[in-house]
C-alpha cells in the first residue's frame, strides 16, 4: 500500500475539508511511499534530528498542513532533499552517485 497526497481546502463557512481532487494524478499519488514507511522512514531518528516535525509526525498521524504550516512543510522537504544521502545511510541504504 502506498501513501497518497490529497490536496484539499477548507470550506470558509463550515470549516470542513473539501477535496480538490478525488483521485490524485500520477506523479503525486504515491509521494510518501509504502505504509510501513510511516515508522521506518518518516518516523526515523535521522528526520527527528533534522527537526522535521511534520514529516516525523507521519509515524503517528496524517499531515494536514494548512496556510502558515505549508512553508514549514516545504522547509522540511527541502531539508530532506539536501540531506538525502545521510538519511539513506542512517536507514541502512547505500546511495549511488
Amino acid at each position: 500500500m502506498f501513501w497518497n497526497v490529497y490536496p484539499y481546502k477548507r470550506n470558509e463557512t463550515t470549516g470542513e475539508m473539501v477535496d480538490l481532487e478525488k483521485q490524485p494524478k500520477h506523479p503525486g499519488n504515491d509521494l510518501f511511499g509504502f505504509e510501513i514507511w510511516r515508522v521506518t522512514v518518516w518516523g526515523a531518528t535521522s528526520l527527528r534530528r533534522l527537526n522535521c516535525v511534520f514529516l516525523n509526525s507521519l509515524k503517528h498521524q496524517d499531515i494536514f498542513a494548512e496556510v502558515d504550516e505549508i512553508q514549514q512543510l516545504k522547509k522540511e522537504l527541502k531539508t530532506v532533499k539536501n540531506n538525502i544521502v545521510n538519511i539513506a545511510k542512517g536507514l541502512g541504504f547505500e546511495v549511488g552517485h
